[in-house]
C-alpha cells in the first residue's frame, strides 16, 4: 500500500475530538475550502479575514464558524485579533497560516502596509509569524499545531508565479 493511501486510511479512520482551529484569509481560496470541511467534520472555525464584511463573508460562505478581524497587513490588528482569540479560544489547536498576496506586475511601485513593510513581506511572512508568536501560548498549553499552506503563487512557472521580467 503506498504512503499516501496509508495516511488517508489512516486520517480517515481515526476519530478525532472537535478541534478550536483559527484560519486566516477564509474568504476565498484554500481557506475558504478547508473552512467548509472542518466545519463539516465537526470543528470549531475562527475565520480571521482582513475586514468585518470578509469575515461575514466567509462565515456565509462556509456555513458557520465565528467571524474575525486579522488585518495582517496591520501589526495592531494581528495584535488585537490574537487578544480576542486568546479570550474567546483559550484551548486552540490548530492556527492555519493561509492568508496570502502576490505583488502585482503591473504596479509601478510595491505596496506597502500599515507599518511601511512591503506589502508580500508584511502579510505573507511578518504578520503571519507575529500571529504565530503571539498565539504559541495558546497552542503550546494544548499541543497545537501550526499548519502553513501556499498556492500556486510558489510555482515560477504558473502565471501567478511571475515577477516582473520574469517570462
Amino acid at each position: 500500500m503506498k504512503a499516501s493511501a496509508l495516511l488517508f486510511l489512516t486520517a480517515s479512520t481515526v476519530e478525532v475530538n472537535a478541534l478550536n482551529i483559527a484560519i486566516t484569509g477564509t474568504n476565498s481560496g484554500i481557506g475558504l475550502s478547508a473552512a467548509k470541511q472542518l466545519l463539516k467534520a465537526g470543528h470549531t472555525v475562527y475565520h480571521a479575514c482582513r475586514t468585518t464584511e470578509g469575515a461575514a463573508s466567509a462565515v456565509a460562505a462556509a456555513g458557520g464558524g465565528n467571524p474575525m478581524v486579522c488585518d495582517l497587513a496591520d501589526i495592531g490588528s494581528v495584535r488585537a485579533f490574537a487578544d480576542v482569540l486568546t479570550e474567546q479560544a483559550p484551548n486552540l489547536d490548530v492556527l492555519c497560516l493561509n492568508s496570502g498576496v502576490s505583488p502585482s506586475r503591473k504596479a509601478e511601485a510595491p505596496k506597502r502596509t500599515k507599518d511601511g513593510f512591503e506589502e508580500t513581506i508584511g502579510i505573507n511572512h511578518l504578520g503571519h509569524f507575529l500571529l504565530a508568536e503571539l498565539t504559541q501560548p495558546l497552542l503550546a498549553s494544548n499541543n497545537g499545531r501550526i499548519v502553513v499552506t501556499a498556492s500556486g503563487v510558489h510555482d515560477p512557472e504558473s502565471a501567478g508565479g511571475t515577477v516582473q521580467g520574469d517570462p
